[in-house]
């Protein structure tokens, strides 16, 4: 902890880019714009590498390591302007991403075992090119298309923002595919042909195959008439709310969400109520850890030397 607030002082005080690698009871401090992609050159699978804000370059990353941005929305932000490429070595699992910001994600390898992607914030397309094995995307956020693995086996996007509008927010997969849609905000879904949906709100238009599973999930009704899906197999399992359960029309779907009376008319199958703000996970950009905001270390010492830092 001590090392980690040390670098965080050091970032305030010279204004620079820091990456902090954490390799068992060593740590090694990288500074400036490639600090992440020489950290990630020096770890090894299972290391820590934590981020302060600023705008890093990027590197594939081919090891299960775990990496904790500062946050992914907000004034303080730890942003990959040109992207994250992952391309796990065979074997690797266990890929943790929380608090991070870029204008695209993109796996490719054969496959992607156990990964986590927490609280970031995804600009641009998220395409998942290998087989995904129990992965988990919890409090997201994806501005363009998500594009899952075909066959994903245990895909579980949770408490989530699916936002696109211009296209399809989800891309299409394969029947059979394990995708699990839990407490999302989601403007539209065409293509996505295997999957369950549960205690979702679907903004938009959707045409969904009879091989999606719903539950507690809600459309919206406009005033030209319904944005209700087709499909004989989800007449019961979809609820209509109307302008004055869905916040402001539900012009945009991260800040807009259900009013009193929409959460009032439809509890989620968790007893709380639908949507990505509803549940045990709600929707939220603040990350998950501790993070310093401001030191403040004197010139001058105590009697007994000692120094009254204030964070």
């Amino acid at each position: 902890t001590a090392v980690v607030l040390l670098s965080c002082v050091c970032v305030k005080a010279q204004d620079r880019m820091v990456a902090v690698l954490q390799h068992g009871d060593s740590t090694h401090v990288f500074y400036n714009s490639n600090a992440f992609v020489n950290a990630l050159a020096a770890a090894e699978s299972g290391d820590v590498i934590t981020l302060s804000q600023g705008a890093f370059v990027s590197a594939t990353i081919t090891k299960a390591v775990k990496i904790i941005g500062a946050s992914a929305g907000g004034s303080v932000v730890s942003k990959f302007p040109s992207g994250i490429t992952v391309n796990l070595k065979s074997g690797e699992s266990g890929l943790y991403m929380e608090g991070v910001r870029m204008t695209s994600l993109t796996i490719n390898g054969d496959t992607i075992n156990d990964a986590v992607f927490k609280r970031c914030y995804c600009e641009g397309n998220w395409n998942i090119n290998a087989q995904s094995n129990n992965c988990t995307i919890l409090q997201c956020r994806i501005d363009k298309t998500f594009n899952p693995d075909k066959l994903s086996n245990n895909l579980l996007v949770k408490n989530s923002m699916l936002t696109h509008k211009a296209s399809d927010c989800i891309g299409s997969n394969t029947i059979g595919a394990n995708l699990i849609l839990e407490n999302c905000n989601i403007y539209n879904m065409h293509n996505i042909r295997s999957a369950i949906v549960k205690n979702c709100v679907i903004y938009n238009s959707c045409s969904t195959s009879n091989d999606i599973l719903w539950y507690n999930t809600a459309y919206y009704i406009n005033n030209s008439g319904s944005y209700r899906p087709s499909g004989d197999a989800i007449q019961s399992h979809m609820y209509p709310l109307n302008s004055e359960e869905m916040a402001n029309n539900c012009g945009n779907a991260i800040t807009d969400h259900l009013t009193d009376a929409g959460k009032e008319k439809l509890i989620g199958t968790d007893g709380t109520y639908i949507g990505a703000y509803g549940g045990a996970t709600p929707y939220t950009t603040l990350p998950a850890i501790p993070r310093v905001t401001s030191v403040t270390v004197p010139s001058e010492s105590y009697g007994n030397g000692k120094l009254p830092v204030t964070i």
